[in-house]
């Protein structure tokens, strides 16, 4: 078990995580008020460490990658776009206005992962192959999220 809060955060085409916080609101029916305290208090919790703040990439347009697909090459998977870059560059901003300057930051080993995490500038990004997806290779679901589990259990 985790000695400390483990915060998930799935961000699908947002523009900003306080829209994902409002809409998380209104989903629990707390409304923007609860939203906007549930947006201090993740970042009161991230400013304290012990904190894990989990992002699905910026936007890329599609579902899944091509068939034939590479991970040692960017050219054959499915890519972000404009929109999906100006999207991490302003979750980046977001957590620096609220004085997250700089974070251990980890990515799959997808490019739309590795180059969300890179464009966020909260520090160098190093590839965590637990978190790689298993979308297409279901059978890796099992090893990743116990990787995953004993990578987060190890943490300080």
């Amino acid at each position: 078990m985790l000695p400390t809060p483990l915060i998930r955060f799935w961000l699908v085409g947002c523009s900003s995580l306080w829209l994902l916080c409002a809409v998380l609101g209104a989903v629990l029916g707390t409304g923007a008020s609860a939203a906007q305290d549930l947006e201090v208090d993740l970042a009161a919790r991230m400013q304290n460490g012990g904190a894990v703040l989990l992002l699905r990439h910026a936007f890329a347009p599609g579902t899944g990658d091509p068939e034939g697909f590479r991970l040692d090459d960017c050219a054959t998977q499915r890519n972000l776009n404009d929109a999906g870059r100006e999207q991490a560059r302003s979750i980046g901003a977001w957590l620096r206005a609220r004085g997250i300057e700089q974070a251990r930051v980890y990515s799959s080993e997808w490019c739309r992962c590795t180059e969300t995490a890179e464009l966020l500038g909260l520090g160098p990004v190093t590839p965590l192959p637990a978190l790689n997806s298993f979308f297409e290779r279901r059978g890796d679901r099992g090893p990743n999220l116990a990787a995953l589990e004993a990578f987060l259990n190890d943490q300080p």
